[in-house]
C-alpha cells in the first residue's frame, strides 16, 4: 500500500491519464505525477488557467484551459527505454519495464531480454566488458 501523493502546490483541477495524475495548479501550470512511483514527472505551461483535465481510451490526456485545449501524448515505452539506456540508467529502465509489464504479462520476458541486449551493447560501446557480458547473459 502506498501513501497519497502530496502536491507541493494547491490543486485547482485533477485528472488521471494512463499511469499519470495530471493536476492544474493555477497560473497556467500543469503538474504531472507518476501514479506508480508517486514522483513528479513534468511541469507543463498552458495558455491561461486550466479548467479541466481528462483522458481518452488511448492514453492521451487533455487539458482544457481558458485559451486552448492541450493534448498530452504519452512517450512510448520503447523511446523511454532507449533514452534511459543512452544515459546509462539501466536500473531506471528495469524499473520502467517492471512498472509497465507485470509478472503475468506475456510480453515481459521478451521485453526484459531486449532491454538487457540493448544495455549490453551500450556497455560494450563504453568498453565496460564485464557489465556488457552480464547484460548479454540475461538477453
Amino acid at each position: 500500500s502506498k501513501s497519497t501523493v502530496t502536491w507541493p502546490r494547491k490543486v485547482v483541477a485533477l485528472g488521471v491519464s494512463g499511469s499519470y495524475a495530471v493536476a492544474s495548479v493555477g497560473m497556467g501550470q500543469i503538474d504531472v505525477f507518476g501514479v506508480r512511483d508517486q514522483r513528479p514527472c513534468q511541469t507543463i505551461t498552458v495558455g491561461g488557467s486550466a479548467l479541466a483535465v481528462c483522458s481518452s481510451a488511448d492514453g492521451r490526456g487533455f487539458v482544457a484551459s481558458e485559451a486552448a485545449l492541450t493534448c498530452l501524448d504519452p512517450v512510448p515505452f520503447e523511446l523511454q527505454v532507449r533514452k534511459l539506456l543512452a544515459q546509462s540508467r539501466v536500473n531506471d529502465a528495469l524499473d520502467l519495464l517492471s512498472a509497465s509489464f507485470g509478472p503475468g504479462d506475456p510480453q515481459r520476458d521478451a521485453q526484459f531480454s531486449r532491454l538487457h541486449a540493448m544495455a549490453g551493447w551500450g556497455q560494450l560501446s563504453e568498453l565496460q566488458f564485464g557489465q556488457a557480458f552480464n547484460h548479454f547473459l540475461y538477453s
